[in-house]
């Protein structure tokens, strides 16, 4: 007797969940009572519906630093926007930090809220010039400024995780990590600051430790953050680094068919996949691979070194088209040993 078709869950329209992460700083008990006294007053007055939970129980000891390391709720539409509202509100006070709030219903993400402070305190204004000088890559300028902001706020992690992120990348690697476990060490779980983390312990050869710091950025992020499957990218390479192939694979087709997976990850994923199902000997799977990489808009892997493994697999896995590859590999890098690769692998 046939098995019948799992019918498909059906998603209510108020069948939301919010996700938080993130955490807001303030420099005084008075900025953190100004918040809460205006917010209580647009309780009332604005939002008109009761939250689901108490905020006040996610400030820290201090009482300055509301903290949310992943804070998953069940709720309505009209409560979950609610939330990432109050949260715009209250970062009008705060000196640092970053919230993300996620709305999602039915696995699909339906609003994300990427709140941050936003007034006209120095600190602030600093932080910001020097997050836009690292994007622009100069490097000099967001050291300098975001050393100025741990200057004037000694307890800012998110401008510590920015030193650690620019030193990392000036290859400053020693300097970047003491900055970085110090953000992390005074309570930052920003998801970047434990790639960057995961990245430096990889070349120092503590690949262990770095898949646990991929596990930690992971469960602070969630996919429509654009730095996450950076961090399943880096995760397969430390699996494979220690031979565990299986996992490896797992991460990389995960990022390789995701919707929400930018191009370049998804590109890079789909090419080192192939080289591991080539060798792997599951030659159909690698051509399929292959061709994802092949097909992507972004040129961030070597055309030449596509053609040619793509054409190694059709050769050992009884497909034509291979001489064709062989040939493309051979005009697309005229430097490449092509004759001398195959003769390698295929013979």
């Amino acid at each position: 007797m046939a098995k019948k078709k799992k019918q498909p869950e059906f998603v209510s329209p108020n069948d939301h969940r919010v996700i938080i992460i993130g955490r807001l700083d303030f420099n005084s008990k008075r900025s953190v009572d100004n918040a809460l006294l205006f917010h209580e007053k647009r309780l009332e007055s604005h939002y008109k519906v009761e939250f689901p939970f108490d905020h006040l129980e996610f400030f820290d000891e201090s009482g300055l630093s509301l903290q949310f390391p992943k804070y998953i709720l069940e709720t309505t539409k009209k409560v979950a926007i609610n939330i990432g509202k109050m949260f715009e509100f209250l970062a009008e006070y705060a000196t640092s930090g970053r919230m993300d709030v996620v709305l999602v219903c039915g696995g699909v993400d339906v609003e994300h809220f990427k709140i941050e402070p936003d007034n006209d305190r120095v600190s602030v204004r600093t932080f910001t010039q020097a997050r836009d000088a690292f994007k622009a890559s100069d490097l000099d300028l967001a050291l300098e400024l975001a050393q100025k902001v741990i200057k004037k706020n000694p307890n800012n992690t998110n401008a510590k995780v920015l030193v650690g992120r620019t030193l990392h990348r000036m290859g400053r690697e020693e300097e970047a990590l003491t900055q970085i476990n110090e953000a992390i060490n005074e309570g930052s779980f920003e998801a970047p600051a434990f790639l960057t983390r995961a990245r430096l312990l990889l070349d120092k050869g503590e690949v262990e430790n770095a898949i646990l710091d991929c596990q930690k950025a992971i469960s602070f992020s969630v996919p429509s953050m654009p730095f996450f499957f950076t961090i399943k990218n880096l995760k397969a390479e430390a699996h494979e680094q220690l031979g565990q192939i299986d996992l490896a694979i797992k991460e990389l087709k995960f990022v390789a068919v995701a919707k929400k997976s930018p191009a370049k990850q998804k590109q890079k994923a789909a090419y080192k996949l192939a080289m591991l199902l080539l060798n792997q000997e599951e030659y159909l799977e690698a051509i399929k691979y292959f061709d994802h990489a092949l097909n992507s808009p972004e040129e961030e892997v070597h055309l030449a070194s596509l053609y040619l493994y793509r054409g190694i697999a059709r050769k050992k896995g009884g497909k034509a088209g291979f001489k064709a590859d062989w040939k493309l590999a051979t005009e697309a890098d005229s430097e490449l040993p092509v004759k001398q690769i195959v003769k390698e692998m295929v013979s």
